[in-house]
């Protein structure tokens, strides 16, 4: 296929090497090269700031990217990221591994995801870009080398542009070393490193729960449940989350738990393997797959390097159930089938409410997959489930124990709103640009109002002056700063629940779809949210009264100021609680604690944890009275568009 011209070239990584080559490359052509101006690295900023100071270099610009966009008709750029990924990632397992079981697949894709996500993410914010064009010419896209950009090469050509890669790289030399390197690891950990650190001394059959932090575990799980001197209740710590070790032990033990350390090499050490696993180890990685790339290879060795370890160390300490919420990790596959082999399952759950349900990056394989109700079990189906039960729960989530008299306000004030705030990044569907504009429109509108009053709950930052690492970040404080001395705006720590602020306000509002008024709405609080990413799939648009989810700004004002004088419709959520809530309560807690408990008792003597989980699920459906018709598709989920149409510029 020929090409008239090149219209720029876009580079996803710019480092010193990389710009001399391109700067050879265009010094006659003066063809514009745009790079990511959040990926430079400090030399090739140097150098191109000098020589454009002596005039040279002119054609370099800095590309603004962001992912936080829509198309014309006001579809989320993210919808067309998603679904990209989505097709090069299904048309390789068509081609290399069409008959491997559904499981497999969702690991290689999630395994694929990890390292193709970024790329197709630039190139969807360059496809954003208001520099792109394609009239006639062709753009040509400059990538960090790395093995696995031949899956999505051939599809981006067919869109009409030409992809490039840089010389080695650092990533790319890596990635090869990455067998002989675990393979070493191993064998040293093995033999010369002190054994794993764990509590448990005489193993008896357990509940592992994923550990977080601060005396926290990752489920809702009430562990008085179960009998303790016929089961253990295990604490696995697998995160580097800054807080001393001794610590988190200290506040496991406290709690009447057992722990295990699965951090900095420990899974090794505590997995034991002998002589015999290594060489299958090194067997799968030197088997020829003579129709796989070869970093097919290096996932497949990988991918039974884990499976050998956690099935050593499930064995030993006699793990039934093992329940995770490591949502963007392949390992979860190989994980369950080393459960399955010796006698356990997985369980799984979510904590928010997703937005889209093409998320590669995710996968819910587990064989029990909790979901607070017909929503989520819906997302479920149509992004292919593969979990073997997906069972409604309710919500657990609930309003914190932390004393309200820290929410200490004016008696005088009328009208209080809750604010939420979400995760932002240049590279994700939410900015930090928006989410500035979010906060000085909030503060705004309690400034213009004397009788408002506001209560942030923030999910990024602990204390208020964090929120000047934001673009206009000194004008938000000190707005901010003026109306907590006037005891107006109180910001409240990490550790308060969104719900005990949102029973404290007449309304909550959201910047983004938000999980905390989503939460919010379901027990019973209002609640809006200012969609500025444009998820117009989402199941709440298919009514069109609703009055929960705004697209603009100008729209949550005036939906703000009509509930100030009386307006009770907006941000009524009683219409949607039932499919987002299935049981209408919150007791989630012990649903799941009971699913344990029928599952731990059977499979001790069952010996079958297929069987045992099966009858779990069936005496589960029948003691909380769940219907047939939970499982039908009502269609509460539109079809993703690829987001072909022309982009809002």
């Amino acid at each position: 296929m020929r090409y008239k011209r090149i219209l720029s070239i876009w580079v996803e990584k710019l480092g010193m090497f990389d710009f001399i080559w391109l700067f050879i490359e265009t010094f006659f052509s003066r063809i514009p090269v745009r790079y990511d101006e959040k990926k430079i690295s400090g030399i090739a900023a140097f150098l191109i700031g000098k020589l454009q100071s002596y005039g040279c270099c002119k054609n370099f610009y800095m590309a603004k990217l962001t992912l936080d966009k829509k198309d014309v008709i006001g579809y989320a750029l993210n919808y067309r990221k998603e679904n990209d990924l989505d097709i090069c990632l299904s048309k390789f397992c068509q081609r290399y591994i069409p008959k491997e079981p559904e499981r497999f697949k969702s690991a290689v894709k999630v395994y694929i995801s990890f390292y193709l996500a970024p790329y197709v993410t630039f190139i969807t914010m360059v496809e954003g870009s208001d520099k792109f064009k394609q009239d006639g010419g062709i753009n040509v896209i400059y990538l960090a080398k790395h093995p696995l950009t031949s899956v999505i090469k051939k599809y981006y050509r067919d869109k009409g542009y030409s992809i490039r890669e840089s010389g080695l790289s650092f990533g790319y030399v890596n990635y090869f070393l990455i067998p002989c390197c675990r393979l070493f690891s191993i064998v040293v950990k093995r033999l010369f490193q002190k054994r794993g650190r764990t509590n448990i001394h005489e193993p008896k059959p357990s509940v592992w729960l994923e550990y977080l932090h601060y005396g926290r575990c990752s489920f809702p799980f009430n562990h008085d449940v179960i009998d303790r001197k016929k089961f253990d209740i295990v604490c696995y710590l697998d995160r580097n989350d800054g807080v001393s070790l001794e610590d988190e032990i200290r506040a496991i033990e406290d709690m009447g738990l057992k722990w295990v350390d699965l951090r900095s090499g420990s899974l090794v050490r505590l997995a034991n393997i002998g002589v015999w696993q290594l060489w299958d180890m090194f067997c799968t990685f030197l088997s020829a797959y003579s129709s796989s790339p070869f970093w097919f290879r290096v996932f497949r060795f990988e991918f039974r390097m884990f499976y050998l370890l956690y099935k050593a160390v499930f064995s030993r300490f006699k793990v039934k159930v093992l329940i995770e919420h490591q949502e963007g990790s392949w390992v979860k596959e190989p994980q369950m089938i080393a459960l399955e082999e010796v006698g356990g399952i997985m369980l799984g759950y979510h904590w928010s409410n997703f937005p889209f349900y093409k998320e590669a990056l995710m996968s819910h394989p587990q064989h029990v997959y909790f979901v607070w109700g017909k929503v989520m079990y819906e997302r479920m189906q149509k992004r292919g489930n593969i979990a073997r039960h997906v069972l409604p729960v309710g919500i657990w989530l609930g309003p914190s124990v932390e004393d309200v008299s820290a929410i200490c306000m004016k008696d005088d004030l009328r009208f209080i709103m809750a604010i939420f705030d979400s995760t932002v990044a240049y590279n994700i569907h939410q900015s930090e640009e928006t989410l500035a504009r979010f906060y000085l429109k909030v503060l705004e509108m309690l400034e213009e109002n004397s009788e408002w009053g506001g209560i942030i709950k923030s999910k990024i930052w602990g204390r208020i002056n964090d929120l000047e690492s934001l673009p206009f970040g000194k004008d938000i404080v000190s707005k901010a700063m003026l109306l907590i001395n006037q005891r107006r705006l109180v910001f409240l720590n990490n550790k308060v629940s969104p719900i005990t602020a949102a029973a404290y306000a007449n309304i909550s509002v959201c910047y983004g779809l938000n999980s905390a008024g989503i939460i919010s709405g379901i027990y019973g609080h209002r609640a809006i949210h200012w969609d500025l990413s444009g998820f117009l799939h989402y199941p709440i648009y298919r009514d069109p009264e609703q009055k929960i989810f705004f697209k603009n700004l100008e729209e949550i004002v005036s939906a703000l100021n009509r509930v100030s004088t009386g307006d009770t419709r907006i941000g009524d959520f009683s219409k949607w609680k039932d499919v987002f809530n299935y049981f209408g309560d919150f007791k989630g807690q012990s649903r799941i604690s009971e699913f344990i408990r029928i599952f731990m008792e059977d499979v001790v003597v069952s010996r079958d944890p297929i069987k045992s989980l099966d009858l779990a699920a069936e005496r589960y459906k029948k003691v909380n009275n769940i219907e047939s018709a939970f499982f039908i598709n009502d269609g509460l989920w539109e079809d993703e568009r690829g987001g072909d149409c022309e982009l809002e510029r």
